[in-house]
């Protein structure tokens, strides 16, 4: 807004200085700025008036600065140039009138009053909005500051809920690993950590019967196998004594034929015995 209303004040100025440069020289080429100031003057002062409308004094001010800039365009700066190309000769006595002047004047005090209060109402706004800076500042700084402690609590609950059983899963799974089936895990996980656990407890305790189940077996085996080593013992001990005893008396059958019918019949004897023991 100051920036346009320096803008108008400068056209202002060119129509001023444009008007007085061809009065005092008769001159054209004065009126050039005078010219291009006529034509952007219109879009510059309503944008000026736009810029106003949220402010009632500021747009009556620059309502007024518009008006006093059309009365002298049609009151003075535009007749004076008419009538200096008729009346070239007249122009000390314009010169030194000072009509023109007064009206410029006039229009630079309103100027001013206008851009003063303007700076006024900037350095208010510029005030407003490095408080709400401020706040702003403040907020986010509150706003970071929990959004940091919302991450923190998520870190923390993540490592309990997640990370915690996983570790331990871990090292559950190690010991089992090394022979250890007696291990067994929390079960209060969140969701599938909870799953989680469950299944876990559930193998562990499956490995440890299946391991309790084949140690029994083996012990069962390793009897029974002592068992048929102690029966082939004490089989191969009992063959032993009547085997000797039935080479001895066929020895003694071959030497002796006048023995012959009684050791057959301490052969047989003793042979019966053995049989009836091994089917026993």
């Amino acid at each position: 807004m100051i920036a346009t209303a320096n803008r108008v004040q400068t056209l202002v100025i060119d129509l001023e200085t444009g008007v007085r440069g061809f009065v005092i020289t008769h001159d054209e080429r004065y009126l050039d700025p005078w010219r291009a100031a006529q034509k952007q003057y219109p879009a510059t002062i309503a944008t000026l008036l736009r810029l106003t409308t949220d402010n009632a004094l500021q747009h009556r001010r620059a309502v007024s600065i518009r008006d006093a800039v059309d009365t002298y365009l049609t009151t003075y700066s535009r007749p004076l140039v008419n009538f200096m190309r008729r009346n070239p000769s007249a122009a000390p006595t314009v010169v030194t009138s000072g009509r023109g002047r007064q009206q410029v004047e006039t229009i630079r005090q309103g100027f001013d009053r206008f851009l003063n209060t303007e700076r006024l109402l900037s350095e208010s706004r510029n005030d407003r909005a490095r408080a709400t800076a401020q706040h702003a500042m403040i907020i986010g700084g509150v706003g970071l500051g929990a959004a940091l402690l919302l991450i923190s609590v998520g870190a923390l609950y993540l490592h309990r809920a997640i990370a915690r059983p996983l570790r331990l899963t871990a090292d559950a799974a190690a010991r089992i690993a090394g022979g250890d089936f007696s291990g067994r895990l929390p079960t209060g996980g969140p969701g599938e950590v909870g799953e989680l656990e469950r299944a876990f407890n559930t193998m562990a305790a499956s490995l440890e019967r299946t391991v309790a189940d084949l140690e029994g077996r083996n012990r069962a085996l390793v009897e029974s196998e002592e068992g048929k080593t102690e029966l082939v013992s004490n089989v191969s001990h009992e063959l032993r004594t009547p085997l000797a005893s039935i080479l001895g008396f066929s020895a003694l059958m071959l030497e002796r034929d006048v023995r012959r019918t009684r050791c057959s019949g301490i052969s047989k004897s003793s042979g019966r015995r053995r049989a009836g023991w091994l089917r026993s």
